[in-house]
């Protein structure tokens, strides 16, 4: 019978479940921070021990829930459509590394079992596969990250004393204007958009028609309708002025649309914003 030590145990499931979590934060585009993945990899090696000690911990419905709470720790609740996808990219990210770990585990005479992987490592080399198996991940993503970057823009809305932070793809087709100013118009997801409204705006603007939902939506944001056309047709969408905007830093003036679907990677369009750009730098000239 093997011995099994539970440091040993512990620590090779800390650094495995790192490498996913990282993964999958590279996967999804996730914002994370190290030490949360790390918190969310400590949880994953505890549960690792608690599946050998109780087997009945290594249920299916536990090792659901394990999953779900180091994404929670990782990555925090946004939105259900955030946390679904992460917990996607996990998925899949878990399939394919886990048969890699599969086949270490028994070339180094381990074995793996019970949600969790067990090989006579030493600590050095469980870090320095870790190392390695990060490098790998960070060299893979950085080609594909870098040129999803190089068409972005990161977008800064302030209302009160509220901010959210994510990034705009900048599209051409993007053409849209605010028909009482002409600024350009920022399409945002709802979901990004949590830390500036309570939940129940963000309910509202979700689930009830545009032309029904302004008298609805609280009265500290000035809210109105901007008509837009796409090939399905006239649509309308709840718009507002927020009291600040930046992008990349640099202050812009623009109108912020609220979309209800999903627009792909990222969370916001915007169109050509450089006009507006310097026609704030020329008023400032003008005024100073």
């Amino acid at each position: 019978m093997r011995t099994v030590y539970i440091d040993e145990l512990f620590l090779v499931n800390l650094a495995a479940d790192y490498i996913l979590l990282y993964g999958t934060a590279q996967a999804a585009a996730a914002p994370y921070g190290r030490l949360r993945l790390l918190a969310g990899a400590v949880l994953g090696g505890l549960y690792a021990v608690a599946a050998y000690l109780l087997p009945a911990a290594g249920c299916l419905p536990a090792k659901l829930v394990s999953a779900a709470a180091m994404l929670l720790i990782a990555f925090g609740y946004v939105s259900r459509r955030l946390f679904l996808r992460r917990a996607a990219a996990l998925f899949i990210f878990s399939a394919i590394m886990g048969g890699a770990a599969f086949a270490l585990s028994l070339a180094m005479g381990g074995d793996a079992g019970g949600g969790m992987i067990y090989a006579p490592w030493t600590l050095r080399t469980a870090l320095l596969v870790s190392a390695a198996a990060v490098g790998v991940i960070s060299a893979a993503s950085r080609g594909g990250a870098a040129q999803r970057e190089a068409g972005s823009v990161r977008i800064k809305l302030t209302v009160g004393e509220r901010t959210a932070e994510f990034s705009a793809l900048r599209d051409s087709g993007n053409t849209l204007r605010d028909p009482l100013d002409g600024s350009p118009v920022l399409v945002v997801e709802a979901d990004a958009l949590t830390p500036l409204f309570s939940g129940e705006t963000l309910r509202l603007l979700r689930d009830h028609f545009p032309a029904d939902v302004l008298e609805m939506l609280p009265r500290d944001v000035k809210w109105r309708l901007l008509p837009f056309v796409t090939a399905a047709g006239s649509r309308l969408a709840p718009a507002f002025r927020p009291d600040s905007a930046e992008a990349d830093g640099r202050r812009i003036h623009i109108l912020a649309a609220v979309c209800c679907e999903p627009l792909g990677a990222f969370p916001a369009l915007i169109g050509d914003i450089e006009e507006e750009r310097r026609d704030i730098s020329e008023r400032l000239e003008k005024a100073s």
